[in-house]
């Protein structure tokens, strides 16, 4: 978590809050791709692949994937 940026964690808050990357963008002021940009890199950083292991990654205390 420490070595995501300041937006990235602003998207992930949104994201773990149950808003839809459209959502979100609004929400940011961006383009739903800027957003799902963002998404991939947090996935890709937090070794997940869908927003269920995003949750459950959480869930167990971050201590599946990366």
């Amino acid at each position: 978590l420490l070595n995501l940026s300041q937006r990235e964690r602003q998207v992930l808050i949104f994201l773990m809050g149950g808003d839809s990357t459209k959502q979100v963008a609004k929400r940011l002021q961006l383009s739903h791709h800027t957003v799902g940009d963002y998404v991939k890199s947090i996935y890709r950083q937090l070794g997940v692949n869908s927003r269920a292991e995003l949750m459950a990654h959480f869930i167990s205390g971050g201590q599946r994937g990366a």
